[in-house]
């Protein structure tokens, strides 16, 4: 079975996998009750409107599974999955071109970027933002056991210690556990404030 996109003739094949069209009609139809709290409230099936994180959320990774790092096809196939379908591919795009690194996007995906106004409701520029997170990366990194390698040219790697995977207990939305109990140090609540005061 093969699926051929518009803007590319090429076909995407796979040979273990199911064609993207079949995964997503999977995930779509895997279990409605995972679903009826993003619809309607009147709990009769068929629910009526529905946007879900949990079937966006596949819906990002089928686009980055089946657009072999192709941003045009990982868009499209995000895109085409529907549900959150602006959202969505425009995530999986993010994802990927993080990935990919800016200095290698094509032109086109730059070229209309504000990097001067600052982004509604925050004090932050794109510039600003990009420094911020980069930041952020470095601690979380050093408070995982990581460090900051750099060569002689300046480049920057990230040394990030293999760690096991320990998946939390699954939750179910509708009928969530107790909380996590994580909580901010007082450094940090010092830094959270009400805008306007």
């Amino acid at each position: 079975m093969q699926v051929t996109f518009p803007r590319d003739s090429r076909p995407v094949t796979r040979e273990h996998d199911l064609p993207w069209l079949d995964h997503r009609r999977f995930s779509n139809e895997k279990n409605p009750d995972y679903r009826r709290f993003s619809c309607s409230k009147d709990e009769k099936v068929p629910y009526k409107f529905n946007i879900d994180a949990k079937l966006n959320g596949a819906y990002i990774v089928m686009g980055l599974l089946y657009g072999d790092r192709d941003p045009d096809k990982t868009i499209l196939i995000a895109t085409r999955c529907g549900q959150d379908s602006d959202c969505n591919p425009a995530n999986a795009a993010g994802v990927l071109f993080t990935t990919i690194g800016y200095s290698r996007l094509p032109e086109r995906f730059v070229s209309g970027l504000d990097t001067k106004t600052k982004f509604n409701s925050t004090d932050y520029s794109f510039p600003q933002l990009v420094a911020v997170c980069e930041q952020l990366a470095e601690q979380a990194v050093r408070q995982a056991g990581g460090k900051i390698d750099r060569s002689a040219d300046g480049t920057e790697t990230f040394v990030i210690p293999v760690q096991a995977v320990q998946p939390g207990v699954a939750e179910s939305c509708w009928k969530p556990g107790p909380r996590a109990g994580s909580r901010f140090s007082e450094e940090e609540m010092k830094k959270i404030t009400e805008r306007g005061k």
